[in-house]
């Protein structure tokens, strides 16, 4: 997974989270909602979160550049704090903003040297103990290193296993066909999204088969930034793609998606005509 870009003049915030947290907080884990939510929560983390760390380190190493960043020497030795529980074990703490870092008797007040780290780095600098803790001082969510493992498996299966664009060359076989088993759930992820994208006219699936290995084919008939759209499209589906499954999108407006869309778009966009009714 490639590492976000992080803006450091930008103040550390995770709302989305901090909400689902707060559900989390209302709720037992008997609760019917309560395992979808931990997967929504769990999901944010990996994908979209940025945390705060407290450092320590000899400020003598470290080279201020005035504009919010430093440069630390070669090395110098960082160290993180860590968290101990009754039973032994040991947490690296993180944090989704500098409220909840607040929250730990120990940083209450006074200057902070501080880390943003993302999933890659939460799970890197965990092993060090048995797993992270997300504010631990007020919604104290555990990461054991066992999760945070799982986490990662899944993360890098994505990553290696499936492609969101292709391009397929003429000397290339390739047989398409109606899926027998509709994918309903990843059709209608797709259209959810589609709908708050007016740049998205139609979108065609296709069963496709090519050298060999089966997957879904999605031929989107759009306008604007490709990568943009084709992106967006493939996070949504992503979660319902079978494992074994590939998924590949590629344009309407090629010769081979047009050949390829013989049959009735799942998707098209309405519009608005005179007096609010729809035509398309």
């Amino acid at each position: 997974m490639e590492r976000k870009n992080i803006d450091v003049n930008k103040p550390v915030e995770n709302p989305k989270l901090l909400g689902l947290l707060d559900q989390r907080n209302q709720l037992s884990p008997q609760n019917e909602v309560w395992d979808s939510l931990m997967n929504n929560i769990l999901q944010y983390i990996a994908e979209e979160g940025v945390f705060l760390a407290v450092t320590h380190f000899d400020k003598s190493n470290v080279l201020n550049h005035g504009d919010g960043t430093s440069t630390i020497e070669k090395d110098t030795v960082i160290q993180f704090d860590s968290l101990s529980t009754n039973d032994g074990k040991t947490y690296f703490p993180i944090y989704t903003d500098w409220k909840n870092l607040r929250e730990n008797p120990n940083h209450s007040t006074g200057e902070i040297e501080t880390m943003i780290l993302t999933f890659e780095d939460v799970y890197t600098f965990s092993k060090r103990n048995t797993g992270a803790v997300l504010n631990p001082f007020s919604h104290n969510l555990l990461l054991d290193n066992s999760l945070l493992e799982n986490i990662k498996k899944v993360l890098d299966e994505r990553n290696n296993s499936h492609s969101s664009q292709i391009e397929i060359k003429r000397d290339t076989k390739v047989m398409l066909g109606e899926p027998k088993d509709y994918p309903i759930a990843m059709v209608e992820a797709i259209k959810n999204y589609a709908k708050t994208n007016k740049n998205i006219k139609a979108i065609y699936l296709k069963l496709m088969f090519m050298e060999g290995k089966q997957s879904f084919l999605l031929i989107v008939d759009f306008k604007g930034d490709r990568n943009i759209i084709f992106d967006q499209l493939f996070k949504v589906a992503q979660p319902y793609i079978p494992k074994e499954m590939f998924l590949y999108i590629i344009p309407y407006a090629e010769e081979f998606g047009k050949n390829a869309a013989d049959n009735k778009p799942f998707y098209e966009l309405q519009k608005t005509g005179f007096l609010g009714f729809l035509k398309k």
